[in-house]
């Protein structure tokens, strides 16, 4: 019987991390060949996955139907834009499709605007639900939640210590692919803000780390609260405080405004939240959150470059700015594509057609995702997958609100961190068309429902 423990279930579990840890390395993954290779890659780990699990495949799966049902309605809306119709049935249902064909023989038609591009689209798609089902394989057990967080810890210091060192040394090309010196770090990422979205993600597997070793090791009295201050010193968590303070130092170097506003106000939000509804929260966790904006917003960030982030969210204006005219030159395409939308990747070839005299820079992702996401798949595409993240926030605040067990508390808060700041993020800027940030972000939807699915554990009442 294929259980938890058997080798196959270990290498699924080391090919799931190892799939993460590859995918920021070639440029986020954000080019044809490298998406490519990562499709490649996740669709034999995938196959792998289902057979290291078979005997148990559909008893697990059964458990998050809610979410499996609604990811699947939008990964075949993907496919759905890609199919040849009857040019009668795209008529109906997206006239704005079938208008430029009005006046030819045409019998097929697809409701995607550009085919081709459509089809890549529904590829990275198809990937993200393998991912996500294999995340919900993986992720059965404390220990493999616990193993995954420590691996996204690992990234996020690499990637922090990998953009830094470029700022700092200032070497006339990158170490991977010759790219160009940037005076903004940007890690292994092309996009100064895909680095920063990715690095919030990794600094919020490093906060559900401390929150869990501070919920186990809570204190009732002063006497133990200054012992296990003083065994913190000697302990993992000062590694992980290492960890976080090399991220927040690359955060802040990469200036991107909202990278670092979604997450110190992410972190505020989520951190009021756990302590509306955590049980039983520890005394650890205040000073925790304090430290966080005390140590590393006030002393270590304004040493690598905050003044230069206060300078520039200073001089935002919407006079300086053409994202908020690109918003609405682009509002009309949803008007016009309103169920199915024009087609994944499609913004970048439809948008000239929209585009006025005000905006004369070329466009190939709006920086609003929940607009892009509205032009390209329509509101059946955008409900649905509104519908599977707020399931998801719900499990994740419903094991923060009732379990005792201190690491599904802290990796309750790691997920609705990272999921809170990328949802900050995606109103300004496209972090979710990076696809190693897309990966992530899909990993910890499933751990928010693989930690409501562990088993409950018994806490006696205290006398």
């Amino acid at each position: 019987m294929h259980t938890e423990t058997t080798s196959y279930t270990r290498w699924a579990f080391y090919l799931f991390c190892g799939l993460l840890v590859w995918s920021a390395l070639p440029l986020g993954s954000n080019r044809p060949w490298a998406v490519a290779i990562l499709q490649v890659m996740v669709s034999l780990a995938f196959l792998f996955t289902m057979f290291a699990y078979y005997p148990h495949n559909a008893f697990r799966l059964a458990k998050f139907k809610s979410a499996i049902i609604l990811f699947i309605g939008f990964t075949c809306i993907s496919l759905l834009q890609i199919l040849p119709l009857p040019f009668s049935v795209v008529a109906q249902l997206s006239p704005s499709s079938a208008a430029p064909f009005l006046s030819t023989t045409t019998q097929w038609l697809t409701f995607s605007t550009e085919a081709s591009m459509s089809r890549t689209a529904f590829n990275k798609t198809w990937m993200l639900f393998c991912m996500f089902v294999m995340a919900l394989h993986v992720l059965r057990s404390t220990r493999n939640i616990e193993r995954f967080l420590w691996v996204v810890v690992g990234i996020g210091a690499f990637q922090g210590l990998y953009g830094a060192y470029e700022i700092l040394l200032r070497p006339d090309s990158s170490l991977l692919f010759n790219l160009p010196f940037s005076e903004r770090a940007r890690g292994t990422f092309v996009y100064h803000n895909h680095f920063a979205n990715y690095l919030v993600m990794c600094l919020s597997a490093g906060m559900g780390l401390i929150v869990m070793r501070t919920q186990s090791h809570s204190a009732t009295t002063f006497k133990e609260l200054v012992v296990n201050a003083f065994a913190g010193l000697v302990s993992k968590k000062v590694i992980i405080r290492m960890a976080l303070m090399i991220m927040v130092i690359a955060l802040v170097m990469s200036r991107s405004r909202m990278g670092n506003v979604s997450f110190f106000l992410s972190m505020t939000m989520v951190g009021a939240l756990a302590f509306m509804t955590m049980r039983q929260r520890s005394v650890g966790l205040s000073i925790l959150l304090l430290s966080i904006f005390f140590i590393d917003l006030f002393l270590l960030s304004a040493w690598f470059g905050l003044d230069k982030i206060k300078h520039r969210l200073e001089n935002t204006s919407l006079l300086n700015e053409s994202r908020d005219e690109v918003i609405r030159e682009a509002l009309p395409i949803v008007y016009d594509f309103p169920l199915l939308g024009s087609g994944g990747n499609t913004f970048y070839s439809i948008f000239p057609q929209y585009q006025q005299n005000k905006v004369h820079i070329f466009y190939d992702h709006l920086h609003n995702d929940y607009v892009q996401f509205a032009i390209e798949y329509g509101f059946f595409g955008v409900g649905l997958l509104s519908l599977l993240v707020l399931l998801c926030l719900m499990r994740a605040l419903k094991v923060m609100r009732e379990r005792h067990n201190g690491l599904c508390k802290g990796a309750s808060f790691a997920c609705l961190l990272a999921i809170s700041a990328t949802l900050m993020h995606m109103t300004v800027d496209f972090p979710l068309q990076a696809p190693a940030n897309a990966m992530l972000f899909v990993v910890y939807l499933a751990l928010c429902l693989s930690l409501s699915a562990l088993p409950r554990n018994k806490v006696k009442r205290r006398i």
